[in-house]
C-alpha cells in the first residue's frame, strides 16, 4: 500500500504542474501569425489536456499515467520579425495551373495575364488603404490626409521606418523611380520590373509589421486595417513571386533578406504616428506606381 500511495503522489504532482504549465501557456500573447502580424491570444480552450490513471492490482503496486496533449495553435512567442520568405514563394492554385499548360501559356501569364491580376490586386489594396487613412490621420493628427500628406516631406519617410539589430538600423522604405513612370517596353524591360517591384512589395510588407506592432502595444484601434493591408500585400507578393519564376527574371532579395534579420524598435507616440503614416503613405505610393506601369502595359499584346 506504501507504493501505492507514493505512486498516487507522483500523478498527483504531475497534474498539479501540468496544470501550471497549462495556465502559464494561456496567459502568453504572442505578436504574430505564421501567416500574418494578427495572431489571436491563446486561450484554454486551444489546449486540450487529457488525463487516464489507471491503478493496478495492490501486488503489482504501480501506476500508469496517459497523459494526451493537444493544441490547436502552435504556442509559441516571436518578438523578432519573422521571414518573409516562408509564405512569399508559395503560389497560387490558379498561377500554378496556368504556369503548367505550356509554353505558350506561361508566356501569356508572364505578360498581358499577370499584370492584370498584379494591377487589379494593387487597386484592391490602395482602395482598402483609402477607405480609412483620413480617419487615422485624424485620429492621430487631428487633421486631414491631404494637410499631412503635404506637412510631412515624403523624401524623409524611411528616416521614420527602421528596423534595427545589435550594431546598425536599416531603412525598410524602398526608393522608387523619379517620375513620370513609363511602362516597359520590351520583355527584358517587363522581367526587370517585375523583379524591382517584387521586392518594394516584400519591403512595404515589413514596413506594415512595424506598424502592427505599434498598434499592438498601443493597443490601437486601427491594427484590423493594418492588418488587412499587411494580408493584401502577401497575396499580391506570392503573385509577384509566381511571375518572376514563371518569367524567369532575376530578382534580388539581398535587402528584404537583410530586413528580415533585423528587429522592430519602439519609441515615443508621435513617432509611432508618423511613422503609421509614412508607412501607409509609401506603400500607397508603391501600388500607385504598379498601376502606372502595368496598367499600360498590359493593354499591349505583346511585350
Amino acid at each position: 500500500m506504501e507504493g501505492v500511495s507514493n505512486g498516487r503522489r507522483v500523478v498527483v504532482s504531475l497534474v498539479l504542474l501540468l496544470a501550471l504549465v497549462s495556465t502559464a501557456s494561456a496567459s502568453l500573447v504572442p505578436f504574430y501569425h505564421p501567416d500574418s502580424p494578427r495572431q489571436q491570444p491563446t486561450s484554454t480552450e486551444a489546449m486540450v489536456t487529457t488525463f487516464n490513471i489507471t491503478h493496478t492490482s495492490s501486488e503489482a503496486k504501480t501506476t500508469n499515467v496517459n497523459i494526451s496533449l493537444t493544441s490547436s495553435e502552435a504556442k509559441t512567442t516571436n518578438t523578432t520579425l519573422p521571414p518573409t520568405f516562408s509564405s512569399v514563394h508559395n503560389s497560387t492554385a490558379s498561377f500554378q495551373n496556368l504556369a503548367r499548360l505550356s509554353s505558350q501559356g506561361r508566356e501569356l501569364l508572364c505578360n498581358q495575364t499577370l499584370q492584370e491580376v498584379i494591377v487589379n490586386k494593387a487597386k484592391v489594396i490602395m482602395s482598402i488603404i483609402d477607405d480609412f487613412k483620413n480617419d487615422y490621420v485624424r485620429n492621430k493628427f487631428k487633421t486631414d490626409w491631404d494637410f499631412i500628406d503635404s506637412f510631412f516631406d515624403p523624401s524623409t519617410d524611411k528616416d521614420y521606418v527602421k528596423v534595427c539589430d545589435a550594431s546598425e538600423c536599416a531603412e525598410v522604405l524602398p526608393t522608387l523611380p523619379t517620375p513620370p513612370h513609363h511602362p516597359p517596353i520590351t520583355q527584358e524591360e517587363a522581367k526587370e520590373q517585375l523583379a524591382n517591384i517584387t521586392g518594394w512589395v516584400q519591403q512595404y510588407i515589413i514596413a506594415m509589421e512595424q506598424v502592427f506592432l505599434d498598434q499592438s502595444l498601443t493597443e490601437d484601434i486601427f491594427q484590423e486595417n493594418i492588418d488587412d493591408v499587411y494580408r493584401l500585400l502577401e497575396g499580391l507578393t506570392r503573385v509577384l513571386t509566381q511571375g518572376v519564376e514563371d518569367c524567369q527574371a532575376v530578382a534580388d532579395d539581398t535587402i528584404v533578406r537583410q530586413l528580415a534579420s533585423k528587429i522592430y524598435t519602439s519609441t515615443n507616440t508621435f513617432l509611432i504616428n508618423q511613422r503609421g503614416f509614412r508607412s501607409l503613405r509609401q506603400c500607397r505610393q508603391g501600388l500607385q506606381y504598379i498601376v502606372d506601369v502595368f496598367s499600360s502595359s498590359s493593354d499591349k499584346e505583346d511585350l
